[in-house]
């Protein structure tokens, strides 16, 4: 490939890049990307001609900890925001306090702040915001630029090697996502590829100590973009001190390390120099008012520290997957997955193929003497896990494991799995692999803004009509405001720890000047909490006070459910509205007028699994070949009149009940005269037989009252099932199936 060539098809990929860019730029909406609403609260706070933020917990302040960070990239954005009015920004910010941040498999609830429906009128604010947008794009450009430039210096002789380096950071979609957003990622970036080719020049070539001081001006450029950019000047240093050992190679290693000792001060001198006096004023502040140069302390107490630790494996494969996942592509609040989500898998294998290839590539190159290139591509290593490393620091004090905190080594990172796929020791391969990895992400680039789009596109309305005849009929009414029309729970019966599909179909009965939440409850006996989902209506994108007279609405939720239970249960499942500023819940009525203090849409069984039990006393009673009664618990045979006998029954499910049926407890004289009672559903009713499964061991406690005028002697406490609207009770069969009547006798009671 000829040099003008060459240059033809980079300049494709830039520009390609420049309109992935633009169109991430206008498919997120405003401020859905991860932590753009505080670094634009930043640059508007300095706009306005305001101080740098004084941090301190509690602090009422848009920015929130992105506050702590260095100021150059705000200061450059906020040059840029005074051209507009941005008097509208915080009217035009909304937040979803239902927000599933972090959550990608959460099915709604996607937008970290309120839309409104019909789409934004033009604003001051976002005309700022997007070109703001635009200006991270360019600083990407940048990026490439100086990755392209880097890259030069290792692959000498691939002109198409290095072009598919170039296109692995334009078109990965992380890279662009974050590009076309306000975030001083992107000038950190920019510096970094900067530093990464400085470096590879001073492997590569003599240093000219002249323009080592301008180095140190750059460093100290991104030493005031992110706390992260500090990480830049020992990598820096570390590439003088490798290029002189490396260009002594015709003496012995320890004279070589005495012979570079000087050069090796002076040229941290004159980098260390340029940092100090351009961000050393930074860490000086940052001393005075927090005690801590880096502001850390400061940070920490606003975003929070770490709160699910890091105790096993299986915690660390997970934290893994995500940094995986969001290098390539993670998009929103850390909650919109690349379609279809397949593709990280085959990133992951094309990523082990470079890797493994790097490995042979480094092996055969050790046994000849490592080259300049291998020693440029060890360095590019170096390189990854001092990223890697502060990262794993960073994510050590709070919840931050993101991919995008690593790319100051994309270039090195790109390259290094280039050099691997270009370099498999399968000839026929080593374009294939390069190829069907751009051609993989060129395609992610390119569907991934119009799957970001479709995330946040409102609910749609709906007619009555559109309601399917298989919804439960419900009516129930909330301040005379909103209207549940009818529900559908999607499934009977679920496990702890999964989720129950819940469709909505809601009407609104008058405009609302307030934003009102939707609970769905689960709820076990005395309404104890099994589970829980709150949101606005249409999944976060349809706030009631959006919504006018006549719209009709529907919902779908997923309630998950506790996994704690230690046995099956019918869970109640209620659905309300409340008012989350006050926590008051608005009045519910049914058709008919009547107040409903708990408004119950259906129920669902709790599956849990069960194992046989260790009763005091065995039984084996058949009622209708569909549950036996394996066992009692009795801990007195003795009760006094009018007083309670405890007892706990034991049952095994052998089929499906089609009727809920209660349990009869009966005390009886040797005449069948009856002295006490106790007639309960089984398990309180907290479990209706209805929702018994097969192979269910039940464990149910109930209790028998005496009469008062049982007279002192021996009596039979007796039980059956029956249904209490028919009267009909179960029969108890014996092994043939012959009946052997209604009734079964527990146990001879004593009376005194």
């Amino acid at each position: 490939m000829n040099p003008t060539r060459e240059r033809l098809i980079l300049g494709l990929i830039v520009l390609a890049y420049l309109a992935l860019g633009v169109l991430f730029a206008f498919s997120s909406p405003p401020f859905e990307v991860s932590d753009e609403l505080r670094h634009f609260a930043f640059v508007e706070h300095l706009a306005r001609g305001s101080r740098l933020p004084v941090q301190r917990a509690g602090a009422d302040a848009l920015w929130e900890q992105e506050g702590s960070q260095p100021p150059l990239y705000y200061y450059l954005a906020s040059r840029v925001v005074r051209a507009f009015d941005t008097r509208d920004f915080e009217q035009l910010v909304r937040l979803n306090p239902h927000a599933r941040i972090g959550i990608p498999l959460a099915a709604d609830n996607k937008n970290m702040v309120v839309h409104p429906p019909a789409g934004y009128t033009t604003s001051g604010t976002l005309n700022a915001l997007h070109v703001l947008r635009v200006f991270g794009v360019l600083l990407g450009a940048g990026t490439l630029y100086a990755a392209y430039r880097a890259v030069r210096l290792v692959i000498t002789n691939r002109p198409w090697l290095r072009l598919a380096v170039v296109g692995l950071i334009a078109f990965n979609p992380m890279f662009l996502f974050i590009s076309a957003s306000v975030n001083n990622d992107n000038l950190l970036n920019l510096w970094a590829a900067l530093a990464f080719w400085l470096s590879l020049r001073l492997i590569t070539r003599s240093i000219s100590w002249r323009w080592l001081p301008a180095v140190g001006v750059l460093l100290g450029l991104a030493a005031l973009t992110k706390l992260s950019g500090l990480t830049l000047a020992p990598l820096v240093w570390l590439a003088v001190l490798l290029g002189e050992l490396l260009r002594g190679s015709h003496v012995g290693w320890r004279a070589r390390i005495r012979q570079v000792i000087w050069p090796a001060v002076r040229a941290g001198l004159l980098l260390a120099v340029p940092v100090m006096l351009i961000g050393g004023w930074w860490y000086w502040r940052n001393w005075q008012l927090y005690g801590d140069p880096t502001g850390l302390n400061a940070m920490l107490s606003i975003v929070g520290g770490r709160t699910i630790p890091v105790t096993s494996l299986a915690d660390l494969i997970g934290e893994f997957r995500g940094l995986r996942y969001s290098y390539w592509g993670l998009f929103g609040a850390v909650n919109i997955l690349m379609q279809p989500t397949i593709v990280y898998r085959l990133l992951d294998l094309l990523s082990v193929a470079a890797g493994a290839s790097l490995v042979w590539q480094l092996a055969v190159r050790w046994r000849r003497g490592l080259n300049l290139r291998a020693w440029q591509g060890l360095f590019a290593l170096v390189w990854i896990i001092a990223y890697a490393v502060s990262l794993l620091r960073w994510a050590s004090l709070t919840m931050a494991s993101q991919g995008r905190l690593l790319f100051g080594a994309l270039p090195a990172a790109s390259l290094l799995l280039m050099l691997g796929l270009g370099g498999i020791p399968v000839r026929p391969l080593q374009r294939v692999l390069p190829g069907v990895l751009l051609g993989v992400l060129l395609a992610l680039a390119v569907s991934s803004p119009w799957v970001i789009r479709a995330e946040y596109r409102p609910a749609p309305l709906i007619t009555r009509d559109q309601i399917p005849a298989d919804a439960q009929a419900y009516g129930t009414e909330y301040a005379g405001m909103m209207r549940l029309l009818a529900t559908q729970l999607g499934v009977r019966s679920v496990s702890p720890g999964e989720s129950v599909p819940i469709d909505l179909y809601w009407e609104v009965l008058a405009p609302m000047p307030r934003d009102y939440s939707i609970y769905l409850h689960a709820a076990g006996e005395g309404q104890v909490t099994l589970g829980q989902y709150d949101s606005y209506p249409g999944g976060g994108t349809r706030p009631t006070s959006s919504l006018a007279a006549g719209d009709i609405l529907h919902d779908r939720y997923w309630l998950p459910i506790s996994a704690t239970l230690e046995q099956p249960i019918a869970a109640w499942i209620s659905v309300g509205l409340y008012d989350l500023e006050t926590m008051d819940k608005l009045p519910v009525v049914d058709p008919a007028g009547q107040a409903v203090g708990w408004p119950v849409i259906g129920r669902v069984r709790i599956a849990v699994p069960t194992s046989p039990p260790q009763p005091q006393a065995e039984l084996n009673a058949n009622l209708n070949n569909a549950v036996e009664l394996v066992g009692l618990d009795l801990p007195a045979e003795t009760v006094e009149a009018g007083g309670l006998l405890p007892f706990t029954l034991y049952w095994h499910v052998l089929r499906e009940l089609p009727d809920d049926l209660t349990l009869f407890v009966h005390l009886v004289d040797t005449e069948g005269a009856n002295h006490g009672s106790g007639d309960a559903p089984p398990l309180s009713g907290a479990y209706p037989t209805s929702f018994w499964a097969p192979g269910d061991w039940l464990r149910d406690p109930h209790t028998c009252q005496i009469e008062a005028e049982a007279a002192p002697g021996e009596y039979w406490l007796v039980v059956g099932l029956y249904n209490a609207i028919t009267g009909e009770r179960l029969s108890v069969v014996n092994q043939a199936g012959e009946r052997k009547g209604d009734s079964i006798r527990l146990a001879r009671i004593t009376v005194r």
